[in-house]
């Protein structure tokens, strides 16, 4: 099976992440998603095919598309997704999480992730992951000098994972994640995926960086501590209810479910009053 194979919880939940995903990004992503959660009426489905297939119709197909358009333009998507989000974030972030660090791993407290922030923005930015996805993967790392530090991915990008039996423990032994690399020149913001194959080979801790067509990029490395190779990946899924690989339930669904009706019932009103 090829690198981009998706995890069947993955499939599951992609549409909740997806309509997550929109809601935080507000009215502007949900009308760009059209009839995916703006369904066109049957009186508009109707006009459309008339117009397709009948010469004598009375309005163009781009005429008869311009009526829907028109209906999505008066409807109205609440921003109760963020808005809750940003409150309850704000709740959060009044709050001093206890951090006890061996000397070994004391730089976190000041640079803890990929871009050099604290400690404590690893805690808000998984805080904000959980209640928005219910899940949030962290994937500890150590930069060219060696100083640990730990990379986020979104709930959307962790796109397959495995566990197995791992002398006698349940243990993870595969997971993929994919990433956006930069294309194009200095000023271009183009990208195109790649993905990293985290496993474990003969019981060695194996990280490889594949395309979309599973060819490799770059050498495959195999980290681990002066002492030895690590014998796990050292990949954690947070979740909203446990920190096992499966995924979780979603803490705003409800109100992203919620909003997404109210759009699509407000698009009805307005028409009405249209």
């Amino acid at each position: 099976m090829p690198v981009t194979t998706t995890h069947p919880q993955y499939d599951d939940k992609l549409t909740d992440w997806e309509l997550m995903r929109d809601s935080l990004e507000g009215e502007g992503a949900i009308k760009a998603a059209g009839a995916g959660y703006l369904p066109k009426t049957s009186g508009q489905l109707a006009l459309e095919h008339q117009a397709k297939t009948d010469e004598s119709a009375m309005l163009s197909l781009d005429e008869a598309r311009e009526i829907y358009q028109s209906y999505k333009r008066r409807a109205q998507y609440p921003l109760w997704v963020k808005d809750s989000l940003r409150t309850m974030m704000g709740l959060v972030s009044r709050q001093e999480p206890e951090i006890n660090l061996p000397t070994s791993l004391a730089s976190l407290q000041d640079e803890a992730t990929a871009d050099g922030f604290p400690l404590k923005t690893l805690f808000l930015r998984s805080v904000l992951g959980l209640l928005a996805y219910g899940r949030q993967p962290l994937l500890a790392d150590w930069d060219g000098d060696g100083r640990p530090y730990v990379a986020l991915y979104g709930a959307l990008d962790a796109i397959n994972w495995r566990e197995a039996d791992v002398d006698g423990r349940r243990d993870l032994v595969l997971s993929v994640l994919r990433e956006a690399v930069h294309q194009g020149d200095e000023f271009s913001h183009d990208s195109e995926a790649r993905y990293r194959v985290l496993d474990l080979n003969e019981g060695r801790y194996r990280v490889r960086l594949l395309d979309e067509h599973g060819e490799a990029v770059g050498e495959e490395d195999m980290p681990g501590t002066n002492q030895a190779p690590l014998d796990f990946i050292p990949l954690v899924f947070l979740g909203s209810t446990d920190n096992n690989a499966d995924t979780d339930e979603i803490p705003l669904l409800t109100m992203a479910k919620a909003a997404l009706k109210s759009y699509q019932l407000s698009a009805d009103y307005y028409t009405s009053l249209h």
